[in-house]
C-alpha cells in the first residue's frame, strides 16, 4: 500500500491479490481495462477552495439545478441510473444554451433500465446530448470493466465537480413544493471548485468513457433501447410527511485537505482513505456512520470473512472512540442474516459484552429510506467528512466503479454531525394524526432560566435538557445572550467532551458558590470561576464584548444555544428581549421565579406557550 510495488516473493498464495485469507489486500479480482497502476493510491491534495454541502431530500435538488443552470460550456455526468425529469429539463435547457451534455451510465442496473431512463436519454439525444452505457455482452465477447458503474458525479465547465451519494432519481431529489414538507431519501451532495479534485475526477471520467481503448461502452440504442410508443414519464415527486430541516445548502471557503477515494482501485486501503482515517480515532474521538447498508460480514461469518469497514468502526470503539452506526430500515430485510438489522444485532452485542461506547440502529428519517454513504470522524477536535457512493459490500469496494470525497472541515463536520444527530433520533412512519399534537424536540432545549434571584445575581442559572433518546455531544456548543457578534453581551462555549444524557439536564450557573449556597449542590458549569471543582464555561471572544459576563438582565434579555457552526439550536427571549421569528415571554411576577419549559420536551418557538412563570426554581429537575 505504501509504495504500490509488488510484495516480496514467498512462493506462496499470500503473494497474490487473489489470496483469500486477507480481506483487505486479498480476495480481489482484476479485469482487463482497469487503470489500477494509475489509481492505486488515493489522491490527496490541500487547496484553497469553496465547498457546498447540499442535503437530500431537503435542498439537494434545488442546489443541483442552480448549478446546472449556471453551466456555460460542458456538463459531464457519471451515474448509476437517471430517472429524474426535472434534471432532464435542466440538461435540455443547457443544450439550448449550447452547453455540451455527456452522460455515462450503467447498462445493466439491478432490475434493468427503466422506460423512464430510456425516455430521458431519447430526449437528450434528440437535443444533441449524448448518453453512453457500460455493457456486458457475452454474445459479442464484450466484458464490462466493472460489475456496476455506481459512482455519482458531475463535472461542470472544468470549474466545478459534484460528488454525491445519490443517483439522478426523483426519490432522492424530489422537486415538489417543499413548503408543506416533502418525502424522499436521505443523502448528501458535495460541490467544490478545488482544481486538483476537478482534474482527478475528470481523469476518472476520461478513463471510464474511453471509446478508443474500450469496447464495453455503447450507445443508448445498443444498450437499453427506446421507450415504448406513447410513453408518458412520471413527473410527480415528493410528498408532505417529512418536514424540511435544511431549506438552503451551506457553503464554506478556506483551505481544505481533501482525499479522493475510489473503487475498485483503492477504497480498501487501511493506511489512508476511509479505513486509514477511522484507524486514527481513539479515546475522546468520535466516528458516526450514516449508511444505506453495512454487511455484518463479507461471507459466511465475521471471523473468517470480516467486513473490514465495520470491524474498523468497532476497533475505534475499542480504542475509546464514541461510535454510532445509523443504517437504513426502509430497504432492509430484518430477517436477512446479512442485512442491516443483523449488523446492528452483531454490533450492539459487542458493545454490551465489552462495555463500549458503540451503538447501531436502523431508521428511516425522511420517508423513503437512508441512501446516504457518509462517515463523520472527529479526531483531536478536528472534523472530517467522507461522502460518496461506496456501500458496505465487498463488491462495492472491489468490483464497482465508485467515488467518494474525504475532507477535513470543522464547519462541514459540524453541519453534518447535527444532521446525523437529528436522523439518529428521528424516524418517519405512516402518518398518524393527532389534533394539535407537537412531538418532542429532536435537539437540546433550554428548559429553565432564573434571571432574577433573590439577592446577588450570582445565583442565576440556565438549565438545558435533552429530550431525545440518545446522548448529545455539546463540545464547543455556545450558550449566551449575544444575538449578534458585536453586541455588548457574552457567549460561552462548553468544553470538549461535554455530553448531555437522554432525558437528562445540565445546569450552568453564574457562580458555583452562590448557586450551592442556594440549592445545596454544585451546578455542572459556572461562569465566574468561584469553585475549582466546577468546570468553567469557555469565553468566546469572537462573540459579544470581551469585557462582558454572561449575566441576564432583569428587564429583558435573550438566552441562545448555538451548535459549533454557530447555528441556533434553541433560543428564548423575555421582557424587552427579542429573537427573530419567536414570541417573547413576559417578565416573571416577582424575584426568584424562574421561566420553566412545560412540558420540558416541547418547543414551538413561542415562549408564552412553551414556558411558565414558576415560583419554585428547581435546577437539575424536570417538571
Amino acid at each position: 500500500q505504501q509504495t504500490g510495488l509488488p510484495v516480496a516473493d514467498t512462493d506462496t498464495a499470500v503473494d497474490w491479490a487473489q489470496e483469500r485469507g486477507d480481506v483487505i489486500n486479498g480476495r480481489k479480482v482484476l479485469y482487463p481495462g482497469w487503470d489500477l497502476a494509475e489509481f492505486f493510491q488515493t489522491y490527496k491534495i490541500t487547496q484553497t477552495a469553496t465547498l457546498t454541502v447540499a442535503i437530500a431530500p431537503d435542498n439537494a435538488y434545488d442546489t443541483l439545478i442552480a448549478t446546472l443552470n449556471a453551466a456555460q460550456t460542458s456538463i459531464q455526468i457519471e451515474s448509476h441510473t437517471f430517472e429524474n425529469i426535472g434534471i432532464m429539463n435542466a440538461l435540455l435547457n443547457a443544450r439550448s444554451r449550447g452547453v455540451s451534455v455527456t452522460l455515462l451510465m450503467e447498462g445493466s442496473p439491478p432490475g434493468g433500465a427503466s422506460d423512464q431512463e430510456r425516455y430521458i436519454c431519447q430526449q437528450l439525444e434528440m437535443a444533441g446530448g449524448a448518453c453512453w452505457f457500460m455493457i456486458n455482452d457475452a454474445s459479442r465477447d464484450i466484458a464490462n470493466r466493472y460489475k456496476y458503474i455506481h459512482a455519482k458525479f458531475i463535472l461542470i465547465d472544468d470549474q466545478q465537480v459534484i460528488i454525491s451519494s445519490e443517483n439522478l432519481s426523483p426519490n432522492s431529489l424530489p422537486y415538489d413544493d417543499k413548503s408543506d414538507g416533502t418525502w424522499g431519501r436521505r443523502g448528501i451532495l458535495l460541490i467544490t471548485d478545488a482544481p486538483g479534485v476537478i482534474n482527478h475526477v475528470q481523469t476518472i471520467f476520461d478513463r471510464d468513457l474511453d471509446l478508443t481503448n474500450h469496447r464495453d461502452i455503447t450507445t443508448t440504442t445498443n444498450a437499453i433501447g427506446t421507450p415504448p410508443p406513447g410513453f408518458i414519464p412520471a413527473t410527480e415527486t415528493g410528498g408532505i410527511t417529512y418536514t424540511v430541516r435544511y431549506p438552503q445548502p451551506s457553503t464554506f471557503s478556506g483551505q481544505f485537505a481533501m482525499e479522493i477515494v475510489q473503487s475498485p482501485e483503492n477504497s480498501l486501503r487501511d493506511v489512508d482513505g476511509l479505513l486509514g482515517l477511522v484507524n486514527r480515532a481513539g479515546a475522546g474521538d468520535s466516528v458516526w456512520v450514516e449508511q444505506l447498508g453495512e454487511r455484518p460480514y463479507w461471507g459466511s461469518n465475521p471471523s473468517d470473512d470480516p467486513n473490514p469497514r465495520l470491524e474498523a468502526y468497532i476497533a475505534a470503539a475499542r480504542r475509546g472512540a464514541s461510535v454510532r452506526i445509523l443504517l437504513d430500515s426502509y430497504f432492509d430485510n430484518p430477517n436477512s442474516v446479512s442485512g442491516n438489522t443483523a449488523t446492528c444485532t452483531y454490533v450492539n452485542q459487542i458493545a454490551l459484552d465489552e462495555n463500549l461506547s458503540l451503538a447501531c440502529r436502523t431508521t428511516n428519517p425522511t420517508g423513503l429510506g437512508i441512501h446516504n454513504k457518509m462517515v463523520l470522524v472527529q479526531i483531536s477536535g478536528k472534523g472530517y467528512i467522507h461522502v460518496g457512493s461506496i456501500n458496505g459490500t465487498e463488491q462495492s469496494s472491489k468490483g464497482n466503479r465508485e467515488l467518494a470525497l474525504q475532507i477535513q472541515s470543522d464547519d462541514a463536520y459540524a453541519l453534518l454531525a447535527e444532521l446525523f444527530g437529528s436522523d439518529w433520533g428521528y424516524e418517519i412512519y405512516l402518518p398518524l394524526m393527532f389534533k394539535d399534537y407537537i412531538p418532542p424536540a429532536r435537539y437540546v432545549l433550554i428548559s429553565e432560566v432564573l434571571y432574577d434571584p433573590i439577592g446577588p445575581d450570582d445565583a442565576e442559572f440556565i438549565e438545558l435538557t435533552n429530550p431525545t433518546g440518545q446522548p448529545v455531544d455539546l463540545s464547543n456548543y455556545a450558550l449566551g445572550d449575544a444575538v449578534n457578534r458585536t453586541d455588548f453581551e457574552d457567549t460561552r462555549r462548553f468544553p470538549a467532551g461535554t455530553t448531555i444524557a437522554p432525558g437528562g439536564t445540565l445546569v450552568v450557573a453564574t457562580a458555583a458558590t452562590a448557586f450551592k449556597a442556594e440549592y445545596g449542590v454544585n451546578p455542572d458549569f459556572e461562569i465566574l470561576s468561584t469553585d475549582d471543582s466546577v468546570p468553567d464555561m469557555i469565553d468566546d471572544l469572537t462573540w459579544g464584548d470581551p469585557n462582558a459576563l454572561l449575566q441576564l438582565a432583569n428587564g429583558g434579555d435573550e438566552v441562545i444555544l448555538r451548535n459549533p457552526a454557530d447555528q441556533i439550536v434553541d433560543a428564548i427571549a423575555y421582557g424587552s428581549g427579542q429573537i427573530a421569528g419567536q414570541s417573547s415571554c413576559a417578565l416573571v411576577a416577582t424575584s426568584n421565579h424562574s421561566l420553566e419549559r412545560y412540558p420540558s420536551w416541547r418547543d414551538t418557538d413561542d415562549c408564552t406557550a412553551d414556558f411558565r412563570d414558576w415560583p419554585f426554581p428547581n435546577p437539575g429537575a424536570l417538571p
